[in-house]
């Protein structure tokens, strides 16, 4: 479970008066520091300094995160401010009879298709809290429930959000953001094909449907 908040920054003209903050996938060097991103948007980032934040571990390699940071025209780099982790789960297809398939309630604050048709991202809400004084691990992913093709060769994809609250208390929320990346989906989509996503929350079943408008 990954969570991310951001800090107060200075109003007016301050350093961070044009603080952005972009869905990305970041790279890192051989030396396993954050160098470089490409945002959601399709903007290509240099960071001004390296970034290693403490859950990157790998070098040469690409995590998916939530960049906030202030573009530098003069050096045309990003001054990053801070790097939170994105979930990307991998979508599995339900009736998993070693894992029971559960789907305990979180809060929706959005969804959406990325710009590039990459990604479809989520901003959940996670109820949460201490138990004897240590942090209850909450377990997040995605299920595919079926897959169906209709007469004009156009698929229909319906996944569920599997949430596993591992008996957690509840007493605070805990923002969380999701990515599920529609390269790792069962079945290569295209344009014109959809995906539904159902999630149980709080206040009942929330159910969406997002058109596929690019492919890789």
């Amino acid at each position: 479970m990954a969570a991310c908040t951001s800090e107060d920054y200075e109003s007016g003209d301050g350093r961070w008066s044009y603080l952005r903050a972009d869905f990305a996938d970041v790279y890192t060097n051989g030396e396993a520091y954050m160098v470089s991103a490409m945002t959601d948007e399709g903007d290509s980032l240099l960071f001004r300094q390296r970034v290693k934040p403490s859950w990157v571990t790998t070098a040469d390699s690409c995590y998916r995160s939530l960049v906030y940071y202030n573009y530098n025209k003069v050096e045309e780099k990003a001054d990053v401010r801070s790097v939170s982790p994105v979930l990307v789960p991998s979508v599995r297809m339900k009736n998993n009879d070693k894992d029971p398939f559960k789907d305990d309630p979180v809060k929706v604050v959005g969804g959406w298709m990325s710009s590039n048709g990459r990604y479809l991202n989520l901003d959940l809400e996670l109820m949460t809290g201490r138990n004897d004084g240590e942090v209850v691990t909450q377990k997040l992913g995605i299920e595919c429930d079926t897959i169906a093709t209709d007469e004009t060769g156009r698929q229909h994809v319906a996944l569920s959000l599997y949430h596993d609250r591992n008996d957690s208390p509840e007493y605070y929320s805990s923002e969380v953001f999701v990515s599920i990346a529609l390269r790792r989906m069962p079945v290569a989509l295209k344009p014109g094909d959809d995906i539904t996503l159902s999630i149980n929350t709080y206040d009942g079943l929330w159910q969406r449907s997002f058109p596929i408008e690019y492919s890789e």
